[in-house]
């Protein structure tokens, strides 16, 4: 039976891996769950780096389909384009305008505050590195990475949410629960020109295949391959 990556595995097939060998493995698994899922960018409706900003952040602990819905048909972006837009908006109102989302009021204030740290700070520019990108509020690595990913296709590391995790800790890409710890296992595993994809390929799979708590391994497009490292 297999059982959930979030509780008590055994690693054996990890631990008795060389490293090469298990970047060989890893690689066949990507390539074949890319070919079944070859979306390579968000499914996140935007224009403008800020709304692209915004939109990654509005759609933390929430569906990108909702998120879209807000921005989209509840007209958020017809109202917010710029990062003088955003940087100008009032809190209430901005948080009124996106309550519908999990998380509303941090975010909101969120959002603003990176509008206004981008004006007054980085000459109202969406900055080009992880490090100046996560000095914004509200702003992590993976938002970071996902950001540059999509305005500048810029690949500085890989974007780790739970999507992410679980699958790359099934497949034992890396026995780490931290997403940073997480992320530079997958950095050494994978060539960098893979980097940008990675982690759409990865949420696709998990959502159509992999889903928790019990994946549908007899439809799996990568059985064949498929160490099973948590199975008993």
């Amino acid at each position: 039976m297999l059982k959930s990556a979030h509780k008590h595995h055994t690693f054996k097939a990890w631990q008795n891996e060389s490293f090469e060998k298990r970047k060989k493995r890893a690689r066949a698994l990507l390539l074949c769950m890319r070919g079944a899922y070859p979306r390579t960018t968000s499914v996140l409706k935007w224009k403008t780096p800020m709304q692209m900003l915004a939109a990654t952040m509005l759609s933390a602990q929430a569906t990108d389909k909702k998120v879209n819905e807000i921005t989209q048909e509840k007209g958020l972006f017809k109202k917010y384009k710029t990062v003088n837009d955003f940087a100008s908006a009032h809190l209430k109102t901005f948080q009124k305008e996106i309550h519908a989302l999990g998380f509303f009021r941090q975010k909101a204030k969120n959002i603003i505050g990176a509008a206004r740290m981008l004006r007054d700070e980085c000459g109202g520019k969406m900055p080009k590195t992880i490090e100046e990108m996560t000095r914004l509020p509200g702003v992590a690595r993976k938002t970071a990475n996902i950001v540059l990913n999509h305005v500048y296709y810029i690949a500085e590391g890989i974007a780790v949410d739970t999507h992410v995790i679980q699958v790359s800790r099934r497949f034992g890409f890396t026995k780490e629960h931290d997403p940073k710890k997480i992320e530079k296992d997958l950095m050494k595993l994978f060539q960098k020109k893979d980097w940008i994809w990675i982690n759409y390929t990865m949420v696709e799979y998990n959502r159509g295949i992999h889903r928790a708590p019990r994946p549908e391994c007899e439809w799996c497009y990568v059985k064949n391959i498929c160490p099973k490292i948590f199975k008993k």
